[in-house]
Formats: structure tokens, C-alpha cells, sequence
């Protein structure tokens, strides 16, 4: 490898605005702004280090990079996500990157975004986070500023990121955005979820959907007609594709063909495709090569009010097709939820404990009566704490009755109770009605040694009673007319199946965080059909925060911006989501994955025990792993290592080699890397 890189520079001749926009090019550094960290070249004329770019050039080509250095971007978000975009877009050589995050750093943002420190908690992420995102590129010019959002900020700018974003804010920039004309990503990550939004105007052109070399071919045959039909030579497939437009060169006879523009064509087979029509052509004699032409493609763009209510989206794992649409719908609801509440579902939070007891209180004193009305002392009631099962009580204050008379003062027959549809919702409804008077029980009706009231299991109706599926029974009698001495409910064995009678002190569980983002999608949904589970689990990961979730999410963030400024490559229409659930445990989830695992522990890995739980942190943290090359791959993966823990226990380990020597054009791909380290080996740097 050379000791001394190349730095050849190519000059650009003008700037020209990007692609599919008629903007011109915003200053780079808006007035409140605070400046790069004074670098000489940072924002210097736009101009190509071939040394530098040289990759990256073999892929996008010179046109596109020029478009790239005259394209100023807005990062909003500075959280593990939104540095992941900026440091891409500042290493992939944009004009101007300009950071903006209001908040404080937290201790939490220590579990993805690398460039925060312990030190910086409590000053601002986008300044803490500048000089560092500065060092990488002395051709960008990198800023920050405190400024709100709003429509003369954004106005500066041809593209607008927003990550970790709420979605009112998401809507209002959407909507002055597509109005402007300026580009729109939208990116954000929980837990092992990420989505992404584009918007890049009503007419985004794109000059090179795929990047490829044009396709040629040697022709054999043209037959006249209408259409005309191509055969080339059978030693190899043309590769084309219906809708691709060609030109032909070298033909002998039909040489119309020669001097005609780009031909859209149909095709039939691997060797042949149609052109139109021939039949006012010469005959074809021999020879003529094909040529495809890239034609510019244009693609309209949603702004994202409407494309939240009628989405297209970009399956990127046909095994999991129909997650999209679920997730699209969950997102919603969980942007509800953090809206209502001001924060995000707690990790693997189930509900709190009811912990009222439900007796039946209706003895004045043991084995007497209560006066109607009364209470008196419930001592004698028996052990009936909690009666029943009331599963998904809700936010409902329990409804607790025991309806055991088809009339005043009679009770049901076996298996009824009447009609119940008016109990209605009841808040602390306690009702025994078993008396004919005060201190006098119901006659016999079918009681005996209560044997006549069968199986009572669901009685009567009790749809309109609210989210309670149990039936309440007060089993308070020993013999016909003697109430059970306390402590006890007699003889109830003839009663049936009274499902849930015993002991349910602290009874069922109120409704937990990710039990109320699924209702909240549900409202959402409008009733479409809907994966629950993968809901709950959303908002489970919700306090989640994974570094290669975010390096992932945002290098296609990042991706997107650059297709958009170039109009090299055909852009994410619109949608996508992503989800890696794959790496939770497939069996005893529930067991391995609690509250008590996944609770915040005031720790800088928080954001990663929130999915994996505790158990599976200090796992990692006991890792010892051996890097081979700390190449571009090599340096992402050390950084994701070291963002999550591994190896950084008392016990743990990371050993890298790399033999290798860092080049200048190393600089554009691994951030690890200053231009002082150029000629440097690898292990020295490290």
C-alpha cells in the first residue's frame, strides 16, 4: 500500500440545484447558528477530492456528487439515531449538515449515541455533539443551532431529517415541506422496531434508477412489422427489461434504426424484444449493436398526512409481508399513547395489582342478618376476599354483585338469575340479595342445602357489566335459612361449578401500558384485523434504544438523503418498517423477559436491558471476541460492540488486528479514523 495517498481534486464548474428541485442552494450557517469548529475547509467551494471520494465516486459518479456539495441538511434528533445520519451524511460529503436538538443530554442517551459523553449530561446534545462530527469531513461545514423548528429555519434547507420525532410535529413540517419543495425523512427506532418515512416532493426526478452500467447487445435480426421485432445473438442474454428504452448503432439495411432516438421496447424472450413499427423501414441486412439509455423517471410523493391514511409501502422481508400494514397502524398508537401520557410504555409493564377485597357485607353480626341497607361487621362473611376472577377490570372501580333472585325476595332456579343487561357499569357496587326481609333469609326457592342453584358458572347476562368476565356468587349459608359461623361458607358443594369462589385477594390486574397502545391502535385500525402480539411487543421495546438498530435505520436515513440531493438510485416509496424480533428468545419469553429484568436501572446500558433484560447484559459484558480487519465493517462493528457492552465487564474482552495501513480514501468510510492517522497501521491508530 502507497505511504502517501493521492489527493487529486477535481473543480466543479458552478453549483446546480438539486435534483428535482427548483430551490437555490441555502447559505450554509443560518444567523442563529452556532459555527463549525473553525476548520479551514469546512464549507470551502464545492470541489472533488478524488483521493478522498474515490469509492464513493466509482458508485455515484461526478454528476451526483456535484449535486451532493451544493445541498445544505437539517438533522433534528440527536439521540443514537439522528448521529447516526449526521456522521453518514457529513462522511458521504454533503455541503452543509446542520444539527438540532433542544434537550439536554441524558444519562439514557449514553446506551447508543457515541459521540456523548458522561461528561456532556446535562449540556446540549447537538453542541456536545459537534466538534466530534465536525473532525470527520473538513470539506462539509457542520453547525448547530438552538432555534424551535419552525417554517424560516426549515426554509434554508433542500432536505429536513426528523428522528425521534413526535408525530404532531412530524405533520405540520410534513405539510410545509412538500409545500416548499423540500426533501422529507423522517426516521425513528424502539427497541429492536425502526421506521422510515420519505417524502421528496410532488415531482422527484431521477436521472439513474439502479446505478448500472447501460446494457448492450449484438443484434442478429430486426423484422419488419408493427412492431418490429429484435433478436440478438444467442451467446449471451440481452438483460433488458420492458419499459427500458434503447438506441442502435452499426446496422446495415434498415438504417432508420441507426438515426433514430431512444425506442421504448417490450420484451419477449431472453434474446428477442419489440420496437414499434418497422414496416416503413429498409430490410435488415446484418450486423447493429443495442444500447440501453437511462431515461430520467419521474415519482410522486405523498406529504405525510396523506400518507398516513393511505400508505405505500417497501416489504423488505416477504417472510414477514404482512407486518408492515400491523405496524403502520401500531406506530400511530403508540405515538397516541406518548401523547396522552407524556412518556413511553414502560418495558414489559403487565398492570398494577388490584388490591381491594371484596366481600360480601350483609351481617350485623356473626350469623345475624345486616338491617337492609346496613353493613354491620362482615367478620362472619366467610373467606370470600376477592370473589372470583376479575380479569380485565380496567380502570373500573369493581362491580360486585351476587344476583341470586329471579324475584325480590325469591331466589333463581338452578342455572338463572334473570335478566342482568341493566347492572350496567357500577362503580363499588356491593350487592347481596338474598334476603325476603331485613334479617330474614329467602324462602326456599330451589336453595335447600343450596343445592338448587346448580351450576351458576356466567349467570344471566352480564355483557353491560364492562370489562369483568367473572361470575360473583356469595355463597353465605351452611343450612336453608343458617348462615355459615365465620370463617367459613358452609356446605356450597352442591352449588356447582362456582369458578373463582376461593382467595383472589388483590384481585386481577388493572390494565398495563402495552395493553392500552393496543386499544389504541385498535382505534386506529377501524377495526381491520390485528396482530396484538406484535403490538404488545412495540411497546414493550418502546424505552429501547439499540446502537446497530440505529446504525442500521439510520445508514438507510442517510442513503435516502443522498438519493434525494443526487437523483442517483430510486428512492423508498414511502414506507418502511423494520423489525428484528428474531433476536428475543423463541421459548419462555414471558418467563426470561419480566418487568423486574427489564426495569431502567439508572444505567448507560438502560436502553438495551429495556428489550434484552439484565441476565442477558451481563452476559455480554463477560464476551471475549477477536476482530480480524478494522476495515469500514470492522470499525462499525467495534463501535456497536463497545455501545453495547461487549466485553466491557470485569472478565470481558475485544482484541482487534488489522495488518493494514490507513489510506486518505480510508477516511470517507471508517469514522474512527482523522486525516493525522493517514500512513498509520490500523493497530497503532487503535
Amino acid at each position: 500500500m502507497s505511504s502517501s495517498p493521492l489527493s487529486k481534486k477535481r473543480r466543479v464548474s458552478g453549483s446546480e440545484p438539486p435534483t428535482g428541485s427548483s430551490r437555490a442552494p441555502a447559505p450554509a450557517v443560518s444567523p442563529s447558528v452556532t459555527p463549525a469548529n473553525g476548520m479551514a475547509k469546512n464549507g470551502a467551494e464545492a470541489e472533488i477530492d478524488e483521493g478522498l471520494y474515490s469509492r464513493q465516486l466509482y458508485v455515484l459518479g461526478h454528476e451526483a456528487m456535484k449535486r451532493m456539495q451544493t445541498s445544505n441538511v437539517l438533522v433534528s434528533g440527536l439521540r443514537g439515531l439522528g448521529v447516526e445520519v449526521a456522521k453518514n451524511l457529513v462522511l458521504g460529503g454533503v455541503k452543509s449538515v446542520t444539527l438540532h436538538d433542544p434537550h439536554p443530554a441524558a444519562w439514557a442517551d449514553l446506551a447508543s449515541q457515541f459521540y456523548l459523553r458522561e461528561e456532556d449530561v446535562g449540556r446540549s446534545r447537538a453542541e456536545a455533539t459537534l466538534p466530534r462530527l465536525a473532525e470527520l469531513n473538513s470539506y462539509v461545514a457542520v453547525s448547530s443551532t438552538r432555534e424551535p423548528l419552525s417554517q424560516e429555519l426549515l426554509g434554508t434547507f433542500q432536505v429536513v431529517v426528523l428522528t425521534n420525532s413526535p408525530l404532531e410535529e412530524q405533520l405540520w413540517v410534513g405539510d410545509f415541506c412538500h409545500s416548499q419543495g423540500i426533501k422529507l425523512v423522517v426516521a425513528d427506532t424502539r427497541g429492536l422496531f425502526g421506521q422510515l418515512f420519505c417524502d421528496f416532493g410532488d415531482d422527484m426526478v431521477v436521472t439513474d434508477p439502479n446505478g448500472e452500467q447501460p446494457l448492450s447487445a449484438m443484434v442478429s435480426m430486426v423484422t419488419k412489422g408493427c412492431p418490429g421485432e429484435v433478436t440478438c445473438l444467442d451467446e449471451a442474454r440481452h438483460g433488458f427489461e420492458t419499459g427500458d428504452f434503447v438506441t442502435f448503432t452499426e446496422v446495415e439495411g434498415m438504417e432508420e434504426l441507426n438515426r433514430c432516438g431512444p425506442v421504448e421496447i417490450r420484451v419477449l424472450g431472453p434474446y428477442t424484444f419489440s420496437i414499434g413499427d418497422t414496416s416503413g423501414y429498409g430490410d435488415y441486412v446484418r450486423g447493429g449493436i443495442v444500447t440501453q439509455v437511462k431515461m430520467p423517471k419521474h415519482i410522486h410523493f405523498k406529504r405525510l398526512r396523506e400518507a398516513l391514511a393511505e400508505p405505500e409501502m417497501m416489504v423488505t422481508d416477504f417472510g414477514k409481508a404482512e407486518r408492515p400494514s400491523m405496524l403502520h397502524w401500531a406506530w400511530q398508537g403508540l405515538h397516541r399513547f406518548l401523547r396522552q401520557h407524556g412518556r413511553a410504555p414502560r418495558p414489559r409493564h403487565q398492570g398494577e395489582r388490584v388490591e381491594a377485597t371484596m366481600i360480601c357485607p350483609i351481617m350485623a353480626t356473626p350469623g345475624v342478618l345486616s338491617p337492609a341497607g346496613g353493613t354491620g361487621d362482615t367478620e362472619g362473611v366467610g373467606d370470600m376476599e376477592g370473589i372470583g376472577d376479575i380479569r380485565g377490570v380496567g380502570d373500573m372501580e369493581a362491580t360486585m354483585i351476587c344476583p341470586v333472585m329471579a324475584t325480590p325476595g325469591v331466589l333463581s332456579p338452578a342455572g338463572g338469575n334473570g335478566d342482568m343487561e341493566d347492572v350496567g357499569d357500577m362503580e363499588a357496587t356491593m350487592i347481596c340479595p338474598v334476603m325476603a326481609a331485613p334479617g330474614v333469609l329467602s324462602p326456599a326457592g330451589g336453595t335447600g342445602d343450596t343445592e338448587g342453584l346448580g351450576d351458576i358458572e356466567g349467570i344471566g347476562d352480564t355483557e353491560s357489566v364492562g370489562d369483568m368476565e367473572a361470575t360473583m356468587i356469595c355463597p353465605i349459608m351452611a343450612a336453608p335459612g343458617v348462615l355459615s359461623p365465620a370463617g367459613g361458607n358452609g356446605d356450597t358443594g352442591g352449588l356447582g361449578d362456582i369458578r373463582g369462589v376461593g382467595d383472589t385477594e388483590g384481585v386481577g390486574d388493572m390494565e398495563g401500558d402495552a395493553a392500552e397502545v393496543v386499544a389504541l391502535t385498535k382505534e386506529v385500525a377501524g377495526g381491520a384485523e390485528l396482530d396484538e402480539e406484535l403490538v404488545r411487543e412495540l411497546a414493550f421495546q418502546a424505552t429501547g434504544d439499540l446502537a446497530p438498530v440505529n446504525a442500521f435505520i439510520g445508514g438507510l436515513a442517510a442513503q435516502e438523503v443522498m438519493k434525494a440531493v443526487s437523483g442517483k438510485f430510486t428512492p423508498i416509496t414511502q414506507w418502511l418498517y423494520f423489525d428484528a424480533l428474531e433476536c428475543l428468545p423463541e421459548e419462555n419469553r414471558d418467563t426470561l423477559l419480566t418487568e423486574e429484568q427489564c426495569r431502567p436501572r439508572n444505567s448507560r446500558y438502560d436502553g438495551q436491558i429495556a428489550v434484552f433484560g439484565a441476565e442477558l447484559q451481563a452476559k455480554l459484558g463477560a464476551q471475549k471476541y477477536f476482530v480480524v480487519g478494522a476495515g469500514a465493517i470492522g470499525c462499525e462493528l467495534l463501535k456497536n460492540f463497545a455501545m453495547v457492552g461487549l466485553g466491557c465487564g470485569p472478565e470481558g474482552s475485544v482484541t482487534v488486528t488489522d495488518m493494514d495501513t490507513i489510506e486518505k480514501s480510508n477516511l470517507n468510510r471508517q469514522f474512527l479514523f482523522r486525516p493525522w492517522d493517514v500512513t498509520l497501521s490500523f493497530l497503532a491508530n487503535g
